[in-house]
């Protein structure tokens, strides 16, 4: 039977990759490092994704309705369908991009990345057993948001398209938690640090390892 942790219960998978991470942070500890844990639980980063997104939505829904103006139609049945494929796709697509950034970064490449679902909240996840450099992670979490979020909400702009605009919208809803913890990274103090991070291996957030540097 998998272990609990504090709110729900490891996939097998998951319980590997904590055991895993739980004896690289050992093996760190031992080498002086000092593990600090910066995590949500799944429903706070959800709650808050929309607080964080908001600032990103609000100017493009503006931007839309000044440059185009146009009024809300009603889809065909299957264009309702076509959308939701879509919708699918770059949820899938957000993880791919995720775990390409971590690969070219990693030194095990995709061999260190990991893919799969929290179905007790419905939450896709990609995961890296690495540890990389802040800006590596900050470009392996913002890069899906970016690619299928602001960018179609800026060609929706363009083109005058509320459909690519609705699509990137919501793109940029389901990077919140990226966000956030790209917003936590950036404010990281590591205080001259030798410091690793590692995104966390089952919870929402990163684990960060650090020491003072060598004389």
């Amino acid at each position: 039977m998998a272990k609990k942790d504090n709110t729900r219960e490891l996939t097998q998978a998951e319980q590997q990759r904590k055991e895993y991470f739980e004896a690289e942070s050992e093996r760190l500890v031992a080498q002086g490092y000092e593990r600090k844990d910066v995590t949500f639980g799944v429903v706070e980063a959800n709650v808050w994704a929309i607080v964080v997104t908001l600032p990103l939505i609000l100017p493009f829904l503006l931007a839309y309705y000044v440059m185009w103006g146009k009024e809300w139609t009603v889809l065909p049945w299957w264009g309702y369908f076509v959308g939701l494929v879509l919708l699918t796709a770059f949820i899938v697509g957000h993880e791919l991009i995720h775990g390409a950034v971590f690969a070219c970064f990693a030194k095990d490449g995709f061999r260190s990345v990991a893919f799969g679902v929290i179905w007790s909240m419905l939450t896709p996840y990609c995961t890296c057993r690495e540890s990389l450099k802040r800006k590596h992670y900050m470009l392996a979490i913002l890069a899906p948001t970016v690619v299928l979020g602001i960018l179609p909400a800026a060609v929706a702009l363009a083109v005058g398209s509320k459909w690519i605009l609705y699509l990137g919208v919501l793109m940029i809803l389901g990077g919140g938690g990226d966000i956030m913890c790209a917003i936590k990274l950036a404010t990281y103090r590591t205080k001259g640090k030798e410091c690793l991070f590692f995104d966390h291996p089952y919870e929402v957030g990163l684990a960060v390892f650090e020491r003072a540097k060598a004389e």
